[in-house]
């Protein structure tokens, strides 16, 4: 009954503890909260949610904990270009 099932391969390889992914996400949600208040909770979730992906996808826990001032501002524009933007939301947090 399984045959010709397609089976996704994961994006994710699980090398991400749970408490690292959490305070990812946590960092952001606090920073947008204050940065930009008036921004509405469901985006906000979303945008976090694609920031805490795009860190998974492109580091390793490792790197991520030993990231430089001008890596982390890298990474910070690259979040903002491609989650950002890719929900409509062009703000900057780091204004």
């Amino acid at each position: 009954s399984f045959a010709g099932t397609v089976v996704a391969k994961p994006i994710f390889n699980g090398n991400f503890p749970t408490g690292q992914i959490r305070e990812l996400w946590q960092i952001c949600s606090v920073t947008y909260q204050y940065k930009q208040p008036q921004l509405p909770e469901p985006i906000r979730w979303m945008i976090c949610d694609c920031y805490t992906d795009t860190i998974r996808q492109d580091l390793s826990p490792e790197k991520v904990k030993e990231l430089e001032y001008e890596e982390a501002k890298e990474l910070s524009l690259k979040l903002i270009d491609e989650c950002n933007i890719k929900l409509g939301k062009k703000q900057d947090i780091t204004t």
